[in-house]
């Protein structure tokens, strides 16, 4: 019997919740029986990109879509290869829309659009017309829907089922979280005070995940008299917006951009004190996971509509409407507040469904029923 065969459709596959988490289902899922392949948008140089070869698989690279006849082209001859994929797995928000109908026409079995966390933006008009229209497409086109989180599936699919959708967490790789970093040597790479608070962002450069009101955040802690410094762990396209904004905050000698990284446990674990998340909206954050998995406590928006609690003492819920110094109080309330044991949280996270082993096994069960 042949290996099943699977497109990845990413918009890169550099660091990242969702780019991470596949790289750790590449590694996971059976080769015998599933191959996977990764199509990315533009020509740039991709993160994993050496990774996922040594792994077997290949980076396919179409046009940015914005120059939508050469994409259109490009993906249509991937489809179309002597050797045709049994399933179109496309992570690209409502954009998924389109390649999932691409894909329909190129006759391929399976077609399945992913919600991470993305939802209509009202404010918008224009891309709220554009979303319905993708969403129509995802509608017609896709044979499942996968979500990381209940109120991502139905901001992404509406209450219609179809497709039929169902709940997939994107676990985390759990292993780095087990060791243990002195904190001296962490923040001197950084440049960080041994004894200073640090509050911790983790995710793509973006305006969805709302750094100005995290600046504000730290500059009202700040105010307030504390030691306090930011270190934003990311990168992204909206990275120069994001050096504007810390010029223009006034603390700008207390953050800290790191850039991509391949240590994120190694930084929550060493040099992290608070993570804050808050995003606009997200489905669920991994980074959040990821803090509970360091025993690091978490302030996060509501606009997280995951269920990403696995430490109910570790995660604090605020609306956005509220202001930033009610968010600086609540983070240094969780700064120094009685916490449980690293080792405790960790032990809840490894029992959890975000645990990539279990995240593994039920993908790879989704992949076989959904061609069976």
């Amino acid at each position: 019997m042949r290996s099943i065969r699977i497109l990845q459709v990413v918009g890169g596959m550099n660091q990242g919740g969702t780019e991470n988490w596949l790289l750790e289902m590449l590694r996971r899922v059976d080769p015998s029986g599933i191959k996977m392949d990764f199509l990315v948008h533009g020509d740039g140089p991709q993160d994993h990109e050496a990774a996922v070869i040594s792994l077997g698989s290949r980076l396919l690279r179409c046009p940015d879509p914005s120059r939508i006849r050469d994409y259109t082209a490009s993906l249509r001859s991937i489809l179309s290869a002597c050797e045709p994929y049994d399933i179109v797995h496309s992570h690209i928000a409502f954009f998924s829309g389109f390649v999932l109908r691409l894909a329909h026409e190129s006759r391929v079995p399976v077609r399945i659009a992913h919600a991470h966390g993305h939802c209509l933006l009202a404010w918008d008009p224009l891309l709220v017309c554009r979303h319905l229209a993708m969403r129509e497409l995802i509608r017609r086109h896709a044979t499942l829907g996968l979500a990381a989180s209940p109120g991502a599936g139905e901001a992404f699919f509406g209450k219609r089922q179809r497709p039929p959708w169902r709940v997939l967490r994107c676990g985390i790789e759990l292993s780095p979280f087990s060791q243990r970093w002195g904190p001296a040597e962490v923040r001197r790479e950084f440049g960080l005070p041994v004894g200073a608070m640090v509050v911790g962002h983790v995710g793509r450069f973006d305006p969805v995940k709302n750094h100005r009101f995290l600046l504000k955040v730290v500059r009202e802690i700040v105010g307030q008299g504390h030691d306090c410094w930011c270190l934003f762990v990311g990168d992204g396209p909206y990275r120069p917006a994001i050096e504007q904004m810390v010029r223009d905050s006034g603390i700008s000698d207390r953050v800290i951009l790191t850039g991509s990284r391949h240590d994120v446990a190694r930084i929550l674990l060493g040099a992290v004190d608070v993570m804050v998340i808050p995003s606009v909206f997200e489905g669920g954050p991994l980074a959040a996971v990821e803090a509970q998995a360091a025993g690091k406590p978490c302030v996060i928006s509501e606009g997280c509509v995951g269920e990403i609690v696995i430490v109910d003492d570790l995660v604090r819920r605020l609306s956005l409407r509220q202001s930033p110094k009610v968010w600086a109080d609540a983070v240094i309330r969780m700064h120094t507040g009685r916490l449980p044991s690293a080792g405790e949280s960790f032990d809840a996270v490894r029992a959890s469904s975000f645990n990539v082993t279990v995240a593994a096994q039920e993908l790879e069960r989704a992949y076989l029923d959904a061609v069976a």
